[in-house]
């Protein structure tokens, strides 16, 4: 019998029917598996954050997630006029706060994030983390609006 410090077994994939399939290989091994970071299960929460360029313009959005956590979905590199992306990471402990950065691409000037977890016209936020739930959602409006002459 193999016992979880004598073989060391870490799942990255996404859940499903891959991981169905792993527990019903290791029940017959007797292997014991615990979710962590990467893996959705028992002792796991999912934290997305959903992002909406409100504005006429385009621009960017850096987003701290905790370190070592594997992003999926990411964002593109620049969200155009009324563009989304809902990034999202699987820990075993929720963060507190999410920072995240807004970034102008060229002919473009970030306004103000209109609403959700940011506020005024920092390109910077500290945005809340809803904790005691497995699945929190983080909402982002950036307003990146073109700037004249921008194209």
């Amino acid at each position: 019998m193999h016992t979880q410090s004598q073989l060391p077994l870490s799942l990255t994939g996404r859940a499903g029917v891959t991981v169905a399939a792993i527990l019903v290989i290791a029940a017959a091994c007797d292997l014991t598996i615990t979710a962590g970071d990467g893996v959705e299960g028992p002792g796991t929460s999912r934290l997305t954050v959903s992002v909406t360029n409100v504005g006429t313009g385009f621009g960017s959005i850096d987003i701290a997630f905790p370190s070592g956590a594997t992003v999926r979905d990411p964002c593109p590199a620049v969200l155009g006029p009324g563009e989304s992306c809902s990034p999202f990471v699987l820990l075993r402990e929720l963060p507190r706060f999410v920072t995240v950065e807004a970034s102008p691409a060229p002919g473009s000037r970030f306004v103000d994030w209109t609403g959700g977890h940011c506020s005024g016209t920092s390109t910077d936020c500290q945005a809340p983390v809803e904790s005691g739930t497995d699945q929190s959602v983080v909402v982002l409006t950036p307003r990146f609006d073109l700037v004249e002459g921008g194209s």
